[in-house]
């Protein structure tokens, strides 16, 4: 019955099979189309022009696969380029990509990874160490509450900066309190090698939490800067930024290591051991953020420099910007002679008073008289420090809050054994130039500090950067029309040559000499030329060709970024997957996009591409990717020293910088102690014992 059917089928007319072929059926054009079409037609012209068919694409070999994919291996045929699985072929395997695969796309290499066949491979690739055994399982399996409550009270010493050895005596504690988990005494480990075992297992999962970002990401941030800890040895800190897996940023701790001297060969080779010993491909880092010394920024043999030589040539090296506000302010007041001289001043009244508790007991006194308002706290005097970001603002704020008290405790201090001290200082602290210099620099370095404050977050972008610059120096600019709140105040206060009833020295030139700073200092442009958009590299460019803000309401958007996107796509082409025809076609679908999304941040609509559009803009997407990793700051480097420098003191002097490196892993991202689970650890912790028997 079936070969009659078929042979009545090869018989039927050419007409007959026609019709018997279902109809298309209409294509539905989607809002964005549309609106791409109405575009196009209102803008085009009586002439029309016949578009050629486009040739089938051609698929070339993208050399980040064999970064993302560990296994997958090229071979180059007369007939063209195969990829195939190292590890299936080893395994002897019979498959298409063991074989050797001709349909060479990430598509291709992502199903196979997910194959039940590899995925045996992969496990059995794994070191011992990450494959859980039998015993191991059962062992946790069955709950052991007693070695729970030990690794808990050991990630609490972690967290709590406590010494090591305290944590016997804090496990018998819980016993004398009543833990049930802790009684019986006979199951402590109170060995030094078991507790250091319990550091690094806690070490090891938050890691593996870490790594877990990190392997996520097709692209990496790193933030590194120098510092000398309490031993004087000379270390290097490392953070990662990378994207988590619901794609927004994350910044993670990477390593604090021990370096020979400050020399950028040195700190490069230092980056990749330590990128090495964990297995990310230094490949992956396609952007850098550091200070603004030499060795880090310089043009030919700058650790960026030498980078972008053996690794990278497309990698994007960011000076930070809290580095460049402080250097900004701190360059604007050293431009200005009576500037330079006021922080001088600053400094000599903090050591006077600092250096005797009797001077200072006497300050303490008159401010507690003077200050009507009971719940004012005394201030304490503050150092400015060029190297210090808040410290000129501190000073200031401190010197003007207790202007009233210095200036008795001087007059009175004057007449005594400390007369020629306490007398210099009177007469240059008494000037109008001093008092209306210090409420001056109050409005001011409220507007720069605010600014620095804000830069030191981690989840800033390039938009917000450019943003925030914008409206401080407009803020400046309003200051030399207009009095700041502080100084106007000051000048209403001044009467008949005093303020507070304290007598000033005050003469017209002395006025003019603080108007002539004053303005000196605000029309210098410093802040401005460390904020060029071209001091941001390609990421400001990026950031004008992708953010919503930017992008045009009418019919100007069709020719929107054409000037500036072959740069950007020409200079990223041979470091990251782009096809430049593919982009430069898809740019304008993109445009309408984003034009439609104008409320959203450069962030969120970076997440949104990443989530949902990663397949219709795929060189976009690799973009947006690289601003959301991209460092702005290496203020997390700061924090990094602040953290070793509580962990490593006088008294733990002789902690190794590998320890020192593991405590501040756990102390940094490790959970909340209300959120710590002990479970991986705990695994961790029982397989190096039993490696060790």
């Amino acid at each position: 019955m079936s070969q009659s059917k078929l042979k009545s089928f090869f018989k039927r007319k050419p007409d007959d099979i026609e019709s018997s072929v279902p109809s298309k059926r209409p294509r539905v054009t989607d809002p964005l189309h549309q609106e791409l079409i109405d575009i196009e037609r209102s803008s085009e012209t009586t002439t029309s022009v016949t578009t050629p068919t486009k040739p089938k694409k051609e698929r070339k070999w993208q050399s980040i696969w064999e970064t993302e994919f560990k296994w997958l291996r090229k071979l180059t045929l007369p007939e063209g380029d195969q990829g195939y699985c190292a590890w299936c072929r080893d395994k002897k395997k019979s498959n298409s990509v063991a074989n050797g695969c001709t349909n060479i796309q990430r598509s291709t290499w992502v199903r196979h990874e997910n194959h039940p066949y590899h995925k045996m491979v992969a496990l059995a690739k794994q070191p011992s160490k990450q494959q859980p055994t039998l015993e191991k399982t059962t062992d946790v399996a069955t709950t052991h509450p007693c070695k729970e409550a030990q690794l808990r009270t050991m990630f609490f010493i972690i967290k709590a900066n406590l010494p090591m050895h305290l944590h016997t005596e804090l496990l018998n504690l819980q016993r004398v309190n009543g833990s049930p988990d802790l009684q019986d005494t006979t199951k402590y480990f109170t060995s030094h090698q078991s507790q250091t075992d319990m550091v690094d297992a806690i070490n090891d999962s938050v890691e593996d939490t870490i790594l877990r970002d990190i392997n996520f990401s097709h692209q990496l941030g790193l933030i590194i800067d120098e510092t000398t800890d309490i031993t004087v040895h000379k270390k290097l800190c490392m953070y990662i930024k990378c994207l988590s897996e619901n794609n927004t940023p994350v910044l993670h701790f990477l390593d604090n290591v021990a370096v020979l001297d400050g020399k950028a060969v040195t700190i490069v080779k230092a980056i990749e051991n330590s990128l090495k010993s964990k297995d990310i491909p230094i490949t992956k880092i396609s952007s850098l953020a550091t200070d603004g010394a030499s060795v880090m920024m310089g043009k030919h043999g700058g650790v960026g420099a030498l980078l972008r030589q053996q690794h990278n040539p497309a990698l994007v090296q960011i000076h930070c910007i809290t580095h460049r506000v402080a250097l900004a302010a701190g360059q604007a007041c050293r431009d200005v002679q009576y500037f330079t001289d006021y922080q001088l001043i600053l400094k000599q009244i903090f050591k006077f008073f600092n250096n005797s508790a009797v001077r200072y007991n006497e300050l303490r006194q008159l401010q507690e008289l003077l200050d009507t308002d009971d719940n004012l706290k005394t201030l304490s005097l503050k150092q400015p420090a060029s190297f210090r970001w808040l410290s000129l603002g501190a000073a200031v704020d401190a010197i003007f809050a207790s202007y009233p008290a210095i200036y008795s405790t001087l007059d009175s201090l004057a007449a005594g054994k400390d007369s020629p001290e306490a007398k210099g200082l009177l007469q240059k602290i008494k000037t109008v130039t001093f008092l209306l210099t210090t409420a001056f620099l109050k409005d001011v370095l409220v507007t720069v500090n605010r600014l620095n404050v804000i830069f030191q977050r981690n989840n800033l972008d390039v938009s917000a950067v450019m943003s925030l610059v914008s409206s401080t120096q407009e803020r400046l600019n309003f200051y030399k029309q207009k009095d700041g709140p502080t100084l106007t105040s000051v000048y209403s206060q001044i009467n008949n040559s005093q303020y507070k009833d304290l007598p000033l020295n005050d003469k017209q030139t002395l006025r003019m000499q603080f108007q002539n700073s004053a303005t000196a200092y605000l029309t210098n442009n410093n802040l401005q030329q460390r904020f060029e958009p071209e001091s941001l590299s390609h990421l400001g460019t990026i950031n004008q060709l992708l953010n919503p803000e930017h992008m045009p309401t009418d019919n100007s958007i069709l020719t929107y970024g054409e000037d500036k996107l072959p740069e950007i796509l020409t200079h990223f082409k041979d470091s990251l997957p782009i096809d430049v025809s593919r982009a430069t076609t898809n740019y304008l679908d993109l445009k309408l996009l984003l034009r439609q999304q104008k409320s959203l941040t450069l962030q969120q609509m970076a997440t949104q591409i990443l989530n949902n559009y990663s397949d219709e803009y795929p060189d976009f997407a690799l973009l947006y990717e690289l601003l959301l990793v991209s460092p702005v700051t290496s203020v997390a480097c700061e924090r990094g020293f602040s953290c070793q420098n509580r962990i490593k003191t006088k008294l733990r002097s002789r902690l190794q910088p590998e320890t020192v490196s593991k405590l501040m892993r756990v102390q940094q991202d490790g959970p909340a102690l209300a959120d710590f689970n002990p479970t991986s650890s705990l695994t961790k912790f029982l397989d190096q014992r039993n490696r060790r028997k």
